[in-house]
């Protein structure tokens, strides 16, 4: 059987051998992960399979190009793809032939658009997140309890959490009282004695102060994207990376928050005309006054300043008088706002406007409602006053996360290439298994890991040069501090030097947990933090003795990089050149790690194609394990 096969509609096809070449590249050695996705020329063998799979290929037939949807199978793995009939030769069809990984369908798609939106309602259809509202949504309670079943849960238990985070001034500095974030703790997640902080309206009819003390922003675990994306098409996330301690403890840093701005009106005070009872009273009426029955309330406007008194209301006729009802407001006996009601029945409403001048404060204002027939306004009706205080901005927590705000804007190969430079991972996909498997370059390849010993002479190809002198690991941004090495002393940075930069940057620590600021928030890169349920819900420097930062002791560089960055500096590197049988050749395929005369190579691409003998002539490219 051929290790390299096409099957259309369960036939499989007869191909020339030589069109069916494959490389595989090791992903440790390259910045970009390579997922099995080829397309190539390839000629069918025309016999009776090809008549059965493809149909006759006739002069109709040829005047446009078909397509078969195909299975490849190359060794033990399957590939979907398609294959394109072009024309036909002496004894065989030209095709097309473009097959790949099952994951390809969603390595172009962001990644943040397979993390499911949260609602802390638990709403089957949430509210859809939005930045303004006419009205709160009430739903502060709801957070804290959530922020209360989260503490302390790292991934996979959860995907995202609430950790407290300083930003003294996010908002800026030097704020005014009326400033909408005057009140402000100045942490983002903030806690009180009884869990998460909320905001407030602390309000009466001349006091009117918004305390939006606090900002909510969800935080995402590190590797929960990658979870749900490959979930997606049932993929297995796994590997040492994902079950390390330290991994599932780092978060992504997002600036976005879930506060939304309701801007709020002064509530005012309610008059209640239904408790004083009817007495006679002369009211004005279109040209002189007249006795009418009036009830009336007396308010106390405490301070000086301007005044609205808001009303509501429809009253029905119940006598001959058209004119029979309206308000007023009186000082002293002294009118001094009034409004007539013409319509029945109507709905009676507006705004009457008075002024308390300096001296005036706490004197009594009468509110007093008149009608002839002593006719209640229907129920329902609103009577109001308050001091004349401008509209302010609440900043409500709204029930719905869109995480699609909180991930970074990258396509799913994107990710996976940014962890991978990061924390030089090795990434592997399996197809057969349906497994994407992060591990350690240093510690599960280059250290640990089977090697497979080939014991047969192979023809020295190609020696290639040393590709770079010195390396300097860096975060995307210029500040924070990289890390360089070389094998040569006294080395500096210079124009044979491999640039590894980063898509991340480093967060710095306060006194209990990160501290944030603008110069952060613009420095370049993705943040990076560690959430540890032992300091929750605050977040960490370290976590058994790594950090993030770069150089140092526990740093970036000398968990992940060091040693694999030596032994890059120190290798030879040469293609070998001999013919392998399939199983020998699916054994290198799978550790990309071997002993040739003694000597420890890792295996950084594959060449092969199948030869008349039923073997595969191969060219390995390979890195000498020498330090």
């Amino acid at each position: 059987m051929r290790s390299f096969r096409i099957i259309v509609d369960k036939i499989e096809l007869d191909h020339v051998r030589e069109d069916a070449g494959i490389h595989q590249e090791n992903s440790s050695f390259f910045d970009a992960i390579k997922v099995q996705h080829t397309t190539r020329p390839i000629r069918i063998v025309e016999n009776n399979a090809a008549i059965d799979a493809l149909g006759e290929f006739t002069i109709a037939t040829a005047k446009k190009t078909r397509f078969f949807p195909c299975q490849v199978v190359i060794g033990a793995t399957r590939y979907t793809g398609i294959l394109t009939q072009l024309e036909k030769i002496k004894g065989f069809r030209k095709c097309n032939l473009k097959f790949g990984s099952a994951i390809n369908k969603i390595m172009d798609k962001k990644i943040s658009s397979f993390f499911p939106a949260f609602s802390v309602i638990g709403a089957q259809y949430p509210v859809a997140y939005n930045e303004e509202s006419i009205n709160k949504f009430n739903n502060q309670p709801d957070w804290v309890t959530k922020a209360a079943s989260l503490n302390g849960k790292i991934f996979p238990e959860v995907m995202w959490q609430l950790p407290k985070m300083e930003y003294k001034y996010k908002f800026g500095t030097d704020l005014k009282e009326e400033d909408s974030h005057f009140h402000y703790r100045t942490s983002i997640n903030g806690r009180n004695l009884t869990g998460l902080e909320t905001n407030s309206i602390i309000s009466n009819a001349s006091y009117f102060v918004m305390h939006n003390k606090n900002v909510l922003s969800p935080q995402v675990f590190f590797l929960a994207p990658l979870f749900y994306a490959f979930q997606s098409i049932g993929y297995k996330l796994q590997g040492n990376v994902v079950v390390n301690a330290f991994f599932k403890r780092l978060l992504l840093l997002s600036f976005a928050d879930n506060m939304t701005r309701v801007t709020t009106k002064p509530p005012g005070v309610q008059l209640d005309i239904s408790v004083p009872g009817w007495a006679q009273r002369q009211v004005p009426g279109l040209v002189f006054l007249y006795q009418s029955y009036a009830k009336e309330v007396v308010f106390n406007p405490p301070n000086a300043g301007d005044y609205i008194v808001r009303y509501d209301m429809t009253v029905l006729f119940s006598g001959t008088n058209l004119l029979a009802y309206g308000i007023g407001l009186y000082r002293n006996g002294d009118r001094i706002a009034h409004r007539y009601g013409s319509e029945y029945p109507g709905r009676f409403e507006g705004k009457m406007f008075f002024t308390v001048e300096e001296g005036q404060e706490n004197a009594p204002i009468s509110f007093v409602y008149y009608n002839f027939d002593k006719k209640m306004p229907e129920p329902g009706y609103e009577i109001g006053w308050l001091e004349d205080l401008p509209e302010l901005d609440f900043y409500d927590m709204h029930p719905t996360v869109d995480f699609t705000r909180y991930i970074p804007d990258w396509t799913v190969i994107d990710f996976l290439n940014k962890i991978q430079k990061q924390f030089n991972l090795k990434v592997d996909i399996d197809d057969l298994e349906k497994t994407i498997s992060l591990n350690f370059n240093e510690e599960d390849y280059l250290i640990g890991g089977k090697s497979v010993p080939i014991n047969k002479s192979l023809e020295i190809a190609e020696i290639k040069n040393v590709e770079s002198e010195s390396y300097v690991l860096k975060y995307e941004n210029d500040i924070d501090a990289p890390s360089f090495i070389s094998l040569k002393a006294g080395a500096v940075r210079d124009e044979n030097t491999t640039e590894i930069q980063t898509a991340f940057k480093f967060i710095p620590f306060g006194h209990i947990t990160c501290e944030l600021s603008k110069e952060i928030e613009d420095k370049a890169g993705v943040g990076l933090m560690i959430y540890d349920p032992v300091k929750a819900p605050n977040i960490s420097e370290h976590y058994m003795s790594k950090t993030l930062r770069i150089p140092g002791a526990g740093g970036i560089f000398s968990t992940f990089h060091k040693r694999w960055l030596l032994f890059r500096l120190n290798s030879g590197n040469v293609v070998l050149k001999g013919p392998f049988s399939k199983t020998e050749l699916h054994q290198i395929g799978v550790y990309m790690k071997v002993i040739v005369d003694s000597q420890k190579w890792l295996v950084k691409s594959i060449d092969y194609k199948e030869n008349a003998n039923a073997l595969f002539d191969t060219e390995l490219e390979l890195e000498s394990i020498t330090f």
